[in-house]
């Protein structure tokens, strides 16, 4: 982990492959980076990186 950030995964109690993934910034209390892996789409994993 990078300094200062916590790790969260949000796994759907109904589909335990549909997982979210939050890099949370304590400093600045924000998500700096998102991954979630999408079951409808085959399993796709999208990630979202904030500059």
């Amino acid at each position: 982990m990078e300094n200062g950030m916590q790790k969260v995964e949000i796994v759907n109690t109904d589909n335990a492959s549909d997982i979210t993934t939050l890099w949370l910034d304590s400093k600045h209390k924000m998500a700096k980076k998102i991954t979630a892996i999408i079951p409808a789409m085959g399993n796709a994993l999208m990630t979202i990186t904030m500059k």
